[in-house]
């Protein structure tokens, strides 16, 4: 094992000296399901304590490397998706009948370039604009740290000149740019994977009209996460995203009280690296909150309920810090699967 360390260590100095692409790039590997996930939504909004006006330019999106291996995100697409009222909305029932295994999109941002690694454990931070939101809100955020910004191009709000751009490749109204994040949810995400043009790819009017704005349509089968966040009050019968992508779906709470969702924290390795759940049910995968900030995530672990459902509690090893081997998970810190899980 240690040889092997040692050659594979020989191989990527050889790689830097002939190519000069740093280690990560030269281990990094292509965006697919599993490695990178949407880990974060704020789509709440709050209200300005100036005004008390609605105030909606802090929503931010995160993305997060779940794998122990780098990551080049350039290209990476994210897709927000059709959220219009039930009567004129494209579920994924009406999908199915009309344009199968197809799902409809409003607006495709694109992270631009051609290398941007994203290391384990890491995330990268979208926001509608870069700065120190806080002053506004209690519930608001510092976003000046943000990786990328979808600049608005209407004016409408400060965008950080430092902050690189995400690439707009469609949007289903021309003049808007920044992402389309609703207070009271319909507000459902996807990334993807392409190489091609998707402004150029079939589009739809709302579902029952034949003129107005359009959405594209894409494939499921590019989609290597999708989180399903349905409109206030909504059930089942509004989820845009078939069972494969997502076979849960968050409803959101009161609006403009700084409404976000994360995902709860499945296991922590040794080297402090937290690996996030991801079962494909944003219903479990998923924990609402006003306050947990960018980049943030819980440093225990998801509770009892939501471990067994992702790791099968039947083939559950678990053991106490004294290696006594134990039936069920028990409070506090258990060994699982060769894992620390805290039970609270």
């Amino acid at each position: 094992m240690r040889r092997f360390s040692t050659l594979k260590t020989l191989a990527l100095a050889a790689v830097m000296m002939l190519t000069g692409i740093q280690p990560s790039l030269a281990e990094a590997v292509k965006p697919e399901k599993g490695n990178v996930v949407i880990s974060k939504i704020y789509y709440g909004r709050s209200k300005n304590k100036a005004d008390n006006k609605s105030y909606s330019w802090g929503g931010f999106i995160e993305i997060y490397n779940n794998s122990a291996t780098p990551v080049n995100v350039a290209g990476l697409k994210l897709g927000i998706v059709e959220a219009d009222a039930p009567n004129l909305a494209w579920t994924r029932d009406r999908m199915t009948e009309a344009h199968p295994d197809q799902i409809a999109i409003r607006q495709v941002f694109q992270i631009p370039g051609t290398e941007k690694i994203l290391e384990p454990g890491n995330s990268l931070l979208l926001v509608n604009s870069a700065i120190d939101h806080r002053d506004i809100s209690d519930f608001e955020c510092d976003l000046s740290g943000a990786d990328y910004e979808a600049k608005d191009n209407q004016n409408k709000f400060p965008n950080n000149e430092n902050v690189p751009a995400l690439d707009l490749n469609y949007s289903y109204i021309a003049s808007i740019s920044y992402m389309l994040l609703a207070q009271t949810g319909a507000c459902s995400t996807v990334l993807f994977t392409t190489d091609q043009d998707v402004a150029s790819l079939p589009t739809v009017f709302q579902y029952g009209k034949e003129k107005g704005n359009t959405n594209i349509i894409m494939p499921k089968s590019w989609v290597i996460d999708g989180v399903e966040i349905v409109a206030k009050g909504a059930d089942a019968s509004n989820k845009r995203l078939y069972d494969d992508i997502d076979k849960g779906y968050f409803v959101p709470g009161e609006g403009y009280t700084g409404g976000r969702i994360y995902r709860k924290t499945a296991s922590i390795e040794a080297d402090g690296r937290k690996v996030l759940m991801d079962t494909d049910n944003t219903t479990d995968d998923f924990q609402y909150s006003t306050t947990i900030q960018p980049r943030e995530y819980d440093s225990e672990v998801a509770a009892i309920q939501t471990i067994k459902t992702s790791h099968h509690a039947e083939n559950m090893v678990i053991y106490t810090l004294q290696g006594v081997r134990l039936n069920q998970l028990q409070k506090g810190l258990n060994i699982v699967n060769g894992k620390k899980v805290v039970i609270k």
